[in-house]
């Protein structure tokens, strides 16, 4: 599979490997446990969305949820009907905290552990007046994985929402429901448009490499991501371009550029192998044998 990009180890490949094995061991105990640490990385990172960067990995647990999540759920033979003391009622309440640690985590664990069932309960926090709390409706739904015509007719309303962030939450989720092999086309528009916001540049960017080459009109939004002054986001752009195919050449003088000159050594050594993907893809096409970097492979376009 070739060399793994840095920092990637601690949630996509070492619970990527303990995750099935467990599951056809014992499927309830082991998959909770599994994703509850795999929950507790995600709500530290994702402090991010609501711009307030923490300090490092942003794209490496962002990356693995949106895999892993529907892993988890798949692997559990029987959902549990109370998560650390609390129903699934009581975690849905917990959307609605004004602290948004706590709103992510109520929204992680909705999806992780409860799944498509948790959404006729959090589909009316979509109309809350607090933008927070419609943001995290909208990421929660996206993680329980119900992509029934109620869910996502109730998602569309907030792509016309007053607040930045609602807007694309709302798109991201609905990318993730409708197209779980990564073809986001219907919302490409707007996670285009999302990636010049700071605050979710690496998660978009993240969710296109699954994308693939569909989302190839992203490419000059993407071109311009490398230029962030957060090394995580530039690294998950770099790590996304090569999954566009062909049409991520034109960023191979920036990413020459960021090779050479990038402050961040993991972002350094991560940008050469993006631009060695977008090189061997471009001689694969000219050989008539297209290929793509395996870290690409995992979605579908």
């Amino acid at each position: 599979m070739g060399d793994q990009p840095r920092n990637w180890t601690r949630t996509d490949e070492a619970l990527g490997r303990e995750l099935p094995a467990r599951t056809r061991e014992d499927p309830t105990p082991n998959v909770l446990a599994s994703s509850q640490r795999l929950r507790g990385s995600f709500v530290e990172v994702c402090r991010h969305r609501d711009g307030r960067p923490t300090n490092g990995r942003v794209t490496v647990t962002c990356r693995a949820v949106i895999s892993m999540a529907l892993l988890t759920s798949l692997g559990c033979a029987s959902r549990p009907t109370v998560v650390e003391g609390k129903t699934r009622t009581e975690w849905v309440d917990l959307l609605k905290s004004p602290d948004h640690k706590t709103r992510v985590n109520a929204g992680a664990t909705l999806g992780m552990y409860f799944g498509p069932d948790a959404a006729p309960e959090i589909l009316p926090l979509l109309k809350e007046h607090q933008a927070g709390i419609r943001s995290a409706a909208a990421f929660a739904l996206g993680m329980c994985r119900n992509s029934s015509p109620k869910v996502i007719g109730s998602l569309e309303p907030l792509l016309n929402d007053d607040d930045e962030l609602v807007r694309i939450d709302a798109a991201l989720a609905i990318s993730q429901l409708e197209c779980p092999k990564g073809c986001a086309a219907r919302m490409l528009p707007e996670l285009i448009t999302g990636l010049a916001n700071p605050s979710r540049t690496d998660i978009i960017a993240t969710w296109l490499q699954r994308v693939g080459p569909s989302a190839a009109p992203a490419v000059p939004a993407l071109i311009k991501a490398l230029s962030s002054p957060d090394g995580d986001t530039r690294n998950a752009v770099a790590m996304a371009l090569p999954c566009m195919g062909e049409a991520a050449r034109p960023a191979l003088p920036r990413l020459r550029e960021l090779q050479a000159t990038d402050p961040e050594p993991h972002v350094r050594e991560n940008v050469g192998k993006a631009i060695e993907a977008i090189e061997s893809a471009a001689q694969g096409m000219q050989n008539g044998k297209p290929t793509s970097a395996w870290w690409c492979r995992s979605g579908g376009s």
